[in-house]
């Protein structure tokens, strides 16, 4: 598993809001939501605009909004969780050089707060997986598309996720790079910050477990679920195909501990020991 880096947020100042953002999504969480008018004057003069362009025939058409990208600062994290409780919102994106804004709305216009999440890095290759919840529609290909064409970021899709009201996306990163994600509320958005990290010095090969690679469809999620809760990821490979691997060692007689315990604790499982340099995409065989 990546290590952490050094803590370098404990200096953030804490907006004056939060403690107000805080309670009104406890408050949320309980009843049902009130929306506010999409059009709200004096957030921010200098507010960026947001056009999301949908054809005609898709799911999303009806929440094609002019989505105000800046709000409230709620955390900035590199690792870590938040949002709140919500359900059926639609997820949208708009990004600018290094920058990319995953968007939230509802369908009266943009939400108030982000929806559930949590984002873990891996270094094998380098990504960050950004897991949502309460969210069911996205128009995937668009997402996609708005980050892979931000500067930092390699390659970008989302898992195949049976629960109907959750995604999973995946970013890999350029060499080098890192993220910093900056939750927003009152309009709700995660904005991501890719930057050049020189501090990298760690290039030991990674070990990990893995599966045969697979297509994407049914059968990549439910061999995923059938590891749930063991660090388990879906990694797209150099030729194209999914590959679910279950956490990430130091060594390979680290990884062979895991594997024994995980064929002990769910029987023969099928995975194997594979491992590859930092920032390397997998194969279909190794």
């Amino acid at each position: 598993m990546k290590r952490q880096q050094p803590e370098r947020y404990q200096d953030i100042p804490i907006p004056d809001a939060l403690g107000d953002v805080i309670d009104r999504a406890a408050a949320r969480a309980k009843h049902q939501r009130r929306r506010r008018p999409l059009v709200r004057t004096g957030i921010c003069a200098a507010a960026a605009l947001c056009v999301l362009t949908v054809t005609a025939n898709s799911p999303l058409a009806a929440q094609a909004v002019h989505i105000p990208v800046l709000g409230t600062v709620v955390q900035m994290l590199h690792i870590g969780s938040g949002g709140v409780q919500t359900d059926g919102l639609a997820v949208h994106a708009a990004g600018e050089g290094s920058k990319a804004d995953i968007l939230f709305t509802e369908t009266e216009g943009s939400a108030d707060f982000a929806p559930s999440y949590t984002a873990k890095t891996y270094r094998a290759p380098g990504r960050v997986v950004l897991s949502l919840g309460g969210v069911r529609l996205a128009d995937r290909q668009a997402v996609c598309d708005t980050l892979t064409q931000t500067e930092g970021v390699r390659d970008a899709y989302f898992a195949m996720v049976l629960d109907d009201s959750a995604m999973q996306l995946v970013i890999e990163l350029e060499p080098g790079y890192t993220y910093e994600i900056t939750e927003r509320a009152e309009p709700a958005g995660l904005t991501f910050t890719f930057t050049k990290d020189d501090t990298q010095t760690d290039f030991a090969p990674v070990y990990y477990l893995r599966t045969e690679a697979m297509p994407y469809g049914e059968s990549l999620g439910i061999t995923a679920e059938r590891f749930w809760g063991k660090e388990t990821t879906q990694v797209r490979t150099e030729e194209g195909n999914y590959i679910v691997t279950v956490g990430e060692y130091q060594s390979e007689s680290e990884a062979q501990n895991a594997l024994d315990a995980l064929n002990a604790e769910l029987g023969e499982t099928g995975l194997t020991i594979a491992s590859s340099l930092p920032d390397e995409r997998p194969h279909d065989a190794e």
